[in-house]
């Protein structure tokens, strides 16, 4: 399946030192504060926000022409022209030449490299993890990064590039992206209680905040520390973006969950999907990525299943369902799907998709 070989997800799984993966990496004593504060909107009880630190990685990650971030997937439009033209003379700065390292990378875990935002100081000077502890997703892509060094490259080009004066200059472009994503969520407001029923847990409820910026061309992702949907408006509404952003969300989730729990599930995982393989004819090299990918997928297509016999109405009913059954691909994955149901049937059983996972997931594999 293609679609998982084209995932923002990549698994590198190589150990590096502690020292580049220290609680705080202050990038020097002489560090300038950079002072830029989120645009904000709220509605309904979810907040829409520009984050200017994953904002500054997104035009990082465009001037190192990440294949993701800088092809315009949608049509180009005045804000990314600007980005374009404004920064050009700093795409050899040594921020910039960090993240194109990352381009190097076979399977680009883009949630992984965006997700760097949760730990970076709103100033720009530090990169703190907590607990003495990187999370894995990060090391597995940064690997072998100096952090001190690059906050203070990140810091250096925030300030030589004037990168307060671009936002202040783009200020109603971003709020208008802001509201177009308040808007986008207003009239998709049953996916969201959805989703937090499926995800929260006794311990702590699953609070999604929005993160927006035009620079994702089109691109959900998600950042796992706070489960912060990025959302960058489509400039043609369409309601097959329904279908995606759904897919995506649920999908992400699913796989954050596979990847922490991946020492009890790869035996059966791998075994699985080789068999499966084998009986399709797939000719994709089966990798740990392609069966964490592959598994969340189906998760999120039986939770969209659910949802669309529970939750949607007629039309939005029979486009999920085509989308779903019309394209051969899927069919052959349908006894797992059948497998998944069991949670929505027997919802009593299970106080979330989580507990689910712990209880299932490995007896599921393996049946299979």
């Amino acid at each position: 399946m293609s679609k998982f070989l084209k995932s923002t997800c990549t698994l590198a799984l190589l150990i590096t030192s502690f020292s580049l993966f220290s609680c705080s990496s202050k990038g020097g004593k002489n560090l300038t504060p950079v002072n830029i504060q989120p645009i904000e909107v709220e509605k309904d009880g979810y907040t829409y926000k520009m984050d200017p630190r994953l904002e500054l990685l997104l035009i990082g990650l465009r001037l190192a022409e990440n294949p993701d971030y800088y092809n315009n997937v949608y049509g180009n439009n005045e804000y990314v022209s600007s980005v374009d033209s404004f920064f050009e003379k700093h795409k050899e700065h040594a921020f910039v030449k960090s993240l194109k390292n990352l381009n190097k990378l076979k399977e680009h875990r883009n949630f992984a490299i965006l997700g760097l935002a949760d730990f970076i100081s709103e100033d720009f000077t530090q990169i703190n993890f907590p607990e003495n502890k990187c999370p894995a997703y990060i090391k597995d892509v940064w690997k072998n990064t100096n952090f001190k060094k690059l906050i203070s490259e990140m810091n250096d080009f925030a300030l030589t590039s004037k990168y307060d004066r671009f936002l202040l200059v783009h200020d109603a472009d971003i709020k208008k992206a802001l509201y177009d994503a308040r808007e986008f969520f207003t009239v998709n407001e049953d996916f969201l209680p959805y989703f937090q029923e499926l995800f929260s847990t006794k311990e702590k409820a699953l609070e999604i905040n929005f993160s927006v910026s035009p620079l994702l061309a089109g691109h959900f992702s998600i950042l796992p520390e706070n489960k912060t949907l990025l959302y960058s408006p489509y400039y043609n509404y369409d309601t097959g973006n329904d279908i995606y952003f759904m897919d995506y969300y649920v999908e992400t989730l699913s796989y954050i969950y596979i990847y922490d729990n991946w020492e009890k599930l790869s035996a059966p995982a791998n075994t699985y999907i080789k068999k499966l393989y084998q009986q399709t004819q797939n000719p994709n090299k089966i990798t740990d990525f392609v069966c964490q990918t592959t598994i969340s997928n189906i998760i999120s297509i039986s939770t969209i299943l659910n949802y669309a016999e529970d939750l949607a109405d007629e039309d939005q009913y029979d486009q999920l369902r085509n989308y779903i059954f019309n394209e051969d691909v899927y069919k052959p994955y349908m006894p797992f799907y059948n497998q998944l149901l069991e949670f929505f049937e027997n919802r009593q059983n299970y106080q979330n998709y989580y507990d689910f996972f712990d209880q299932k997931m490995i007896e599921i594999l393996e049946t299979l």
